[in-house]
């Protein structure tokens, strides 16, 4: 029975030791980074959801420092530009086609601002044009400031854009 036993004992051999040891290293250093990226990503969310919360600012308040107010409720008092409304197509909401309702809004000092007045479902915008209430004259919104970004494609003959002036850059959702 003793032979039985000592057939199965544990003996570690040098090379799989060699190779399990740098591989455990590598494996622990990974889940402290797991660890450090959930608190750096709590903090994160924590901060935009205070920002969320906050009450509403003023549109030049909050473009004074903008990476700073992103996701800030901000105030506007304008009129829709309804002739210069744009579809952004191709977006899905609960599993379902649709797309977003892109309306530039004329600030009091003449500034316009895109924005995005919500989801449409469908996909054919024109077709259901007369389901999207359109409302007419002077607004006050509260809006969630978004700082836009990216870059618009050129090439194929396309012209490059022009360098926006600071803050142009925006969208409000």
């Amino acid at each position: 029975m003793a032979s039985l036993f000592s057939r199965f004992s544990f003996r570690p051999r040098l090379w799989p030791t060699l190779l399990t040891l740098p591989l455990l290293v590598a494996l622990l250093s990974l889940g402290v980074w797991q660890l450090d990226r959930l608190e750096w990503k709590e903090g994160l969310i924590a901060d935009l959801e205070a920002r969320r919360e906050a009450a509403p600012m003023a549109l030049d308040a909050a473009l004074e420092s903008p990476g700073e107010n992103e996701y800030r409720s901000v105030t506007l008092e304008g009129d829709y530009r309804h002739e210069g409304e744009i579809y952004w197509l191709a977006r899905t909401y609960e599993s379902r086609s649709g797309y977003h309702i892109l309306t530039p809004m004329r600030l009091e000092d003449g500034r316009e601002i895109l924005v995005d007045r919500g989801w449409m479902p469908g996909t054919e915008p024109e077709a259901n044009a007369a389901d999207a209430r359109r409302p007419e004259g002077d607004r006050e919104i509260t809006a969630v400031l978004r700082l836009g970004g990216g870059t618009v494609p050129t090439g194929w003959g396309a012209p490059a854009p022009p360098e926006p002036a600071r803050g142009q850059r925006m969208a409000l959702a």
